[in-house]
């Protein structure tokens, strides 16, 4: 769900370019820039990785030999990485204002598991190209009827 924060562009464009040298000399000057610089980071990666999969997913290499390309994009989960954002109560308070989560809140990892091994499964034919939240509702919360 960091694909939905704002982007940095530049970073975006070298991404999406396939500019390794750029992208990190851009991710490089954005840390540089101190903390909410190097926030934009991750989320722009996210945003230019959902870019890639919906770009390539309906070609020859993936969707014509019969690979349904596809991704996640999880609210907060308890891992490791996210632990000790949300160890105290305030703290996940914080975080459920920052990405609110109506649907069941923080949730943990064997969620992500199941749409996982569904989409890798053989049920799973003609899914290609998606993005699928599976964020308690913060895409509906943060982009409302933005998609359509």
């Amino acid at each position: 769900m960091a694909s939905l924060f704002p982007p940095d562009d530049i970073l975006l464009a070298a991404l999406l370019a396939g500019n390794e040298a750029d992208a990190l000399a851009r991710a490089a000057e954005l840390e540089a820039g101190g903390e909410e610089l190097g926030a934009l980071i991750y989320g722009t990666t996210k945003r230019a990785l959902a870019r890639w999969i919906r770009r390539n997913a309906a070609t020859d290499n993936w969707a014509g030999a019969s690979i349904p390309l596809n991704a996640i994009a999880p609210g907060v989960v308890d891992t490791p990485m996210t632990s000790d954002m949300i160890k105290t109560p305030q703290q996940r308070e914080a975080m459920a204002t920052m990405v609110p989560m109506p649907l069941n809140g923080i949730f943990e990892p064997r969620s992500v598991a199941y749409l996982l091994a569904w989409l890798a499964g053989e049920e799973n034919a003609h899914l290609c190209g998606q993005v699928i939240f599976i964020d308690g509702g913060s895409d509906v919360v943060i982009r409302g009827d933005a998609t359509w």
